[in-house]
C-alpha cells in the first residue's frame, strides 16, 4: 500500500551515497570476484535508470522528495564523477588486486585497465545521467520540506515505518510517552547534579582520555567490556577514513557487516570532515566497535546461526543496541569523575531524545520547519536558525531513523531496570548482555516473552 513512499536516493542514506563505499570494499578472492565487481560496473547504468523512473513514478504519484534535499542528490551526482587515475575507486581496486596473489602482474594491469575504461564510460556517466534525470523532476518538487503528515496517508505509512522499523509493539502514542519520560528523567538527573554543584565543564575539558588513536581506542574497549559483556573469540578489524570526495554526503562513522563467507573482515569507517573530539571518538568506537557492532557482529558469527538469520534484522535492535554501547561506554574506566559520567551519559542520550522525539512531531503531527525551530528555541535555548534547519532536514529525510536508535536503546534499557529491579542483587550485567545478545536480532515484540522466561530463571537462580 506503500510502495512509493520507499526513497532509494538521499543526501545522507541514499543510494548515491552509499554505493561508492560498498565498490570499494567488494572483494577479490578469486578471478571470479574481480570479474564479477568489473560486471557490477558495466550495470551501473541500467540500474541508475531503473531507479530514476522509480523518481519519476514517485513525482507522478505526488510523492518526490522536497526540491533542497533533490538539490543536495544531484550535486553529489554530479561532482563524483572525477579524473580516472586519481578517482578513490581507482586506488581502492589497485590496492585490491595488489593483493590477489593468483593473478599474474601482466593480468593486474590488463584488469586496471578495464578497471579505468568502466569508470570512465559507465560509473561516471551513470552518475552524470541520474544527475541530468533528477534535475528534470525539480519542478514536480515540493519547494517547502514537509513530514510524512501531509502526504496522503502519510501518518498511517509512518505508523507502519515506526513498528518496523523499531520493532517495538508499542503505538505511537506509546513510544512518545516513553520517549518524554525519559527524557525529562535524564534532565532531571542532570538538573540535580548542577544544583549539587558538580562542575560540568571543567572536568570534562582538563581530563585527558586513554588515547586519540582510534586503533588504540578500540584496544582499550575490548579490555574495558570484558567485566559486564561475554567473551567472544579474537575478532580482526581495521580503521579506515572515509575518501575526501565523499566526506560530505556520509555519517560521521559506520561499521560495516562483513561478508558472509569471511566473518573476520571486519572495518569501520571514520568521516575525518566532522572532526571528532577525543570523547566524542571514544563513545563513537564504543558504538561501532566494542560493545557495539563489530563486538555485537562477532557475537552473532560465534553463533553459527542458521543462514535465513542473517536476511531476518530487526533495525531497533541492531540499532538500539550501537546506542546502548555507545552510552555504556560513559561508564568506563574513561578518565572522567564519577559524579560527571552519568551527567555525560544523560546529555548524549537526552540528544537523540529529543531527534527521536521531533521524528513523531514531524511526520506524525506536521510540524512545519517554523513550529520545530520555534520549539527548539523556546524549549532548548537553540539560538542558531540554520542548526535547527539542519535538525529539520535531517529529519525529514530519514523519516524514523532517529526512532530506530532511541527507541530501540529505551526497549534495551527498559528491560534492564525491570531486570534491576526484580532481581536487586541477583542482577548480573553479563548474564542480561548476553541474554539480550542470543536474541541474534530481533524484533522487541519477540524478545519480550523470553525476557520474561529469563527473568523468571535469573529470580530462581542461587
Amino acid at each position: 500500500d506503500f510502495y512509493y513512499f520507499q526513497e532509494p536516493l538521499g543526501p545522507t542514506l541514499g543510494i548515491q551515497a552509499q554505493l561508492p563505499i560498498l565498490l570499494s570494499e567488494y572483494v577479490f578472492r578469486s578471478e571470479h570476484d574481480v570479474n564479477d565487481y568489473l560486471s557490477l560496473l558495466s550495470q551501473l547504468p541500467e540500474y541508475f535508470a531503473a531507479l530514476t523512473a522509480f523518481e519519476q513514478q514517485k513525482a507522478e504519484a505526488g510523492l518526490c522528495m522536497n526540491a533542497e534535499s533533490l538539490e543536495k542528490v544531484i550535486a553529489q551526482c554530479r561532482n563524483f564523477p572525477a579524473t580516472v587515475k586519481t578517482h578513490f575507486l581507482t586506488a581502492s581496486f589497485e590496492e585490491r588486486l595488489a593483493g590477489c596473489s593468483f593473478l599474474t602482474s601482466d593480468q593486474k594491469i590488463t584488469y586496471e585497465i578495464q578497471n579505468q575504461k568502466l569508470l570512465n564510460q559507465s560509473v561516471f556517466p551513470a552518475y552524470e545521467q541520474l544527475s541530468a534525470d533528477l534535475e528534470a523532476l525539480l519542478a514536480d518538487c515540493p519547494e517547502e520540506p514537509l513530514g510524512l503528515a501531509y502526504a496522503p496517508d502519510g501518518a498511517s505509512y509512518f505508523q507502519w515505518l515506526l513498528t518496523y522499523e523499531t520493532g517495538t509493539s508499542r503505538t505511537v502514542a506509546e513510544i512518545r510517552n516513553l520517549l518524554e519520560e525519559q527524557i525529562s528523567s535524564d534532565y532531571e538527573t542532570i538538573l540535580q547534579a548542577v544544583q549539587n554543584g558538580v562542575n560540568l565543564l571543567h572536568p570534562v575539558q582538563e581530563t585527558p582520555l586513554p588515547s586519540t588513536e582510534p586503533g588504540q581506542i578500540l584496544l582499550y574497549l575490548s579490555n574495558e567490556i570484558q567485566k559486564d559483556f561475554p567473551a567472544v573469540p579474537d575478532i580482526t578489524w581495521q580503521i579506515k577514513n572515509v575518501p575526501d570526495s565523499l566526506a560530505s554526503t556520509l555519517s560521521p562513522a559506520f561499521f560495516l557487516t562483513p561478508p558472509l563467507d569471511i566473518p573476520q573482515e571486519n572495518t569501520i569507517y571514520i568521516n575525518p570532515s566532522y572532526e571528532p573530539d577525543e570523547k566524542e571518538l571514544l563513545t563513537t568506537l564504543a558504538h561501532e566497535g566494542y560493545p557495539g557492532h563489530l563486538y555485537q557482529s562477532a557475537y552473532f558469527n560465534d553463533r553459527e546461526p542458521v543462514p535465513v538469520r542473517r536476511l531476518l534484522a530487526c533495525g531497533g535492535y541492531n540499532e538500539g543496541w550501537g546506542l546502548y554501547s555507545e552510552l555504556y561506554a560513559y561508564s568506563f574506566d574513561n578518565g572522567l569523575p564519577e559524579a560527571v559520567k552519568p551527567l555525560m551519559r544523560c546529555s548524549e542520550a537526552s540528544s537523540y531524545g529529543l531527534y527521536a522525539l521531533l521524528d513523531i512531531c514531524i511526520h506524525y503531527d506536521g510540524w512545519d520547519l517554523a513550529t520545530t525551530t520555534s520549539y527548539l528555541e523556546n524549549s532548548y535555548g537553540f539560538t542558531d536558525p540554520e542548526s535547527a534547519r539542519e535538525i529539520y532536514l535531517a529529519i525529514i529525510d530519514n523519516p524514523g531513523n532517529y526512532l530506530k536508535y532511541y527507541t530501540g536503546y529505551l526497549e534495551i534499557l527498559t528491560m534492564r531496570q525491570e531486570a534491576e529491579e526484580v532481581l536487586g542483587n541477583k542482577f548480573n550485567a553479563k548474564s542480561f548482555h548476553q541474554f539480550i545478545l542470543n536474541m541474534d536480532g530481533a524484533s522487541f515484540r519477540v524478545i519480550k516473552p523470553y525476557f520474561q522466561t529469563w527473568l523468571m530463571t535469573e529470580k530462581l537462580h542461587v
